[in-house]
């Protein structure tokens, strides 16, 4: 009897889990780590978020699936995890947009009222775009209230967004963008009722050296009373990431620095003394001849680790992952490969080389 494909995937996704711990616990000295695809149905699936509830035993995982990469019908999927990874649920849609519309990127927040928000943004075929987020108040069993992330005197037709977002003192901290790569910081002081401008990031570079500053997907982090963005550059070389940080809430941009790694999608989190952040690596020489997806610490704005090599792929379709801590010692990363897998893995701190 052929078996259903969800419990193909259940049973493929429970094994992954286990592997993936044995293999963190035996290749700490290792940098590489090689993981396995968890799910494949036929549909291009990409772009990942994943949180977690305070204690931990729920995590979320939200992806965009659509027919291809760029097809105008992507919808926002969901997996739920009640047992700190071990086992999944099946992917559920939590926001199906209309014909001819494409809703990719998902990105969640926790907010202190304990409503959970996924912001994602949604293309149509007249070549416009727009924000969005959605609601949830039992802990992501369902979603409400789809919002428009708009500020007063906004005029974009084409608003895209990828990567963290930010909670301070109870205001949430974004970042978009448009078709020309310019980028601007909003917050909501109301949970993400409504929005307001804070700066234009492209006009803020204050490094004479920096010579492009076409700026798109952009991570937010808060650490130890500083503000931290690392943002992809497009368009022009250098193509290396940006990393800069803010002491006044994201008014005002400082010692912004180009990272040494040409990268992709950047996601932060914050761990003891330093930034961990995952990247598509998209460097191709001599001596390296694929793309990857990488994770690596940063600490005051420079590279503090070598990189941990999660996967590699002569496609240029990989990566897009998002970070969540478990504990102290223990994290949970996702990324996509090619449009058919999502891969998780739960990997030790320890691995990091310093």
């Amino acid at each position: 009897m052929k078996m259903h494909p969800f419990i193909i995937f259940h049973k493929t996704l429970s094994l992954l889990f286990l592997l993936s711990i044995l293999v963190g616990c035996q290749k700490e000295e290792e940098d590489e780590i090689s993981p396995k695809s968890i799910i494949y149905n036929g549909w291009h699936i990409a772009f990942t978020s994943l949180t977690t509830t305070n204690n931990s035993k729920r995590i979320l995982l939200a992806f965009r699936q659509g027919t291809d990469h760029a097809s105008y019908d992507g919808k926002i999927m969901q997996m739920i995890s009640e047992d700190r990874g071990k086992t999944w649920t099946a992917p559920q849609t939590i926001y199906q947009p209309s014909e001819g519309k494409d809703a990719r990127d998902p990105q969640y927040l926790y907010l202190p009222n304990g409503d959970l928000i996924c912001r994602f943004f949604e293309r149509r075929l007249d070549n416009t775009s727009s924000v969005y987020l959605i609601r949830s108040n039992n802990n992501g069993d369902s979603y409400t209230q789809m919002i428009p992330m708009t500020y007063a005197g906004d005029t974009e037709s084409y608003t895209a967004t990828q990567g963290n977002m930010v909670l301070i003192n109870n205001t949430i901290y974004s970042v978009l963008y448009n078709i020309n790569n310019e980028t601007w910081l909003i917050k909501s002081t109301d949970m993400g009722y409504t929005w307001d401008f804070v700066c234009a990031l492209n006009e803020q570079v204050d490094n004479d050296n920096i010579k492009n500053i076409q700026m798109n997907e952009t991570s937010l982090c808060y650490h130890k009373n500083k503000m931290y963005l690392v943002c992809r550059r497009d368009i022009f070389e250098p193509l290396n990431l940006l990393i800069a940080e803010s002491h006044d809430f994201g008014k005002t941009w400082k010692n912004w620095q180009e990272l040494p790694i040409k990268g992709h999608a950047p996601s932060l989190i914050a761990h003891n003394n330093y930034l961990v952040m995952s990247y598509r690596d998209i460097e191709i020489n001599k001596n390296n001849n694929y793309y990857s997806f990488r994770i690596i610490l940063l600490k005051d704005g420079k590279i503090a680790s070598a990189p941990i090599i999660i996967d590699k792929s002569e496609c240029f379709d990989i990566g897009y992952g998002d970070i969540v801590n478990l504990d102290d010692q223990n994290f949970i990363v996702s990324y996509y490969k090619e449009g058919t897998s999502i891969n998780l893995y739960r990997l030790n701190y320890s691995l990091f080389k310093k």
